[in-house]
């Protein structure tokens, strides 16, 4: 799949990337980030598969979750976009978000 992007004035949403992976630790890793989602922390290996997974949903769906960039700082703050799942056994798009700013 290419990579997608969308601009704002203020944020850069682009296809999650590999290199990805640390900011999106820092943000998945923190407690008080976790406990306001509602989730539970992830260390890296959780995080590299929960990447992996959400990668291989854009090359299956061609859409999927998007990195969201602060474009003045250059700095990912976290994630949204569309989500195929199954909910109560049938198949359905799920919107999600998540940013720590």
């Amino acid at each position: 799949m290419s990579d997608l992007q969308l601009e704002t004035t203020r944020l850069c949403l682009r296809s999650m990337r590999s290199s990805d992976l640390d900011d999106l630790l820092m943000i998945f890793g923190d407690p008080k980030v976790m406990a306001f989602f509602g989730g539970a922390i992830f260390d890296r290996r959780q995080m590299e598969r929960w990447m992996q997974r959400n990668i291989e949903h854009q090359n299956l769906h061609g859409y999927g979750l998007f990195s969201v960039i602060l474009k003045s700082q250059g700095l990912l703050i976290g994630d949204c976009g569309l989500k195929h799942m199954k909910v109560d056994g049938a198949q359905a798009d799920s919107i999600s978000k998540r940013y720590i700013i």
